[in-house]
């Protein structure tokens, strides 16, 4: 009986490498996709972690241009409860060729409209200074809620947020799968 060796040849090599590599690509984005910030069942785990306070609305369509938030932030009041008194988020533009114009990184809060600790004031560009000096924000007010968008930049416009449909109930909300 002869013994022979076999070597792969080059081409082979690459070509085996590729698969592993292709392999181990597809299986990092799926594990990422399990823990999305736009993943339903993952925003579902963070709202319910402040359970009992505020609620958290979002937009149902994302304005062109902008992406989904990197964290969904609840505020509490300090007690022993974690409800949340207001919830934050932050937006970005990452398509800059739809806007005629720089658009702004923005911060959203959600508080209640009667809540006395006006926790939705303290948004990036807002405080002390008189109103005419704070960056550019909308307010939307839905039922007993308040969402407060401000622009973190110092900006002419937030045209692109001015008629944005929010919802508390995420099977609406499209962005969120």
């Amino acid at each position: 009986m002869k013994l022979i060796k076999a070597r792969p040849r080059p081409e082979e090599t690459i070509a085996i490498l590729i698969v592993v590599a292709a392999i181990g690509v597809a299986g990092w984005f799926a594990h990422r996709g399990t823990h999305s910030f736009t993943d339903r069942g993952f925003v579902q785990e963070q709202l319910a972690k402040a359970e009992g306070g505020q609620v958290l609305f979002l937009p149902v369509k994302l304005p062109d241009g902008y992406e989904a938030p990197e964290f969904y932030a609840p505020l509490t009041n300090g007690s022993d409860s974690d409800a949340a008194t207001a919830w934050f988020a932050s937006f970005q533009p990452i398509n800059y060729d739809v806007f005629d114009h720089q658009p702004p990184p923005v911060e959203m809060c959600v508080q209640r409209i009667d809540d006395p600790s006006r926790p939705c004031s303290g948004l990036s560009g807002s405080g002390p200074e008189p109103e005419a000096d704070r960056d550019p924000y909308i307010e939307h007010r839905i039922g007993t809620t308040l969402v407060v968008i401000n622009a973190m930049l110092d900006v002419p416009e937030l045209d692109e947020w001015q008629h944005v449909e929010f919802t508390n109930n995420l099977n609406k909300v499209t962005w969120l799968h």
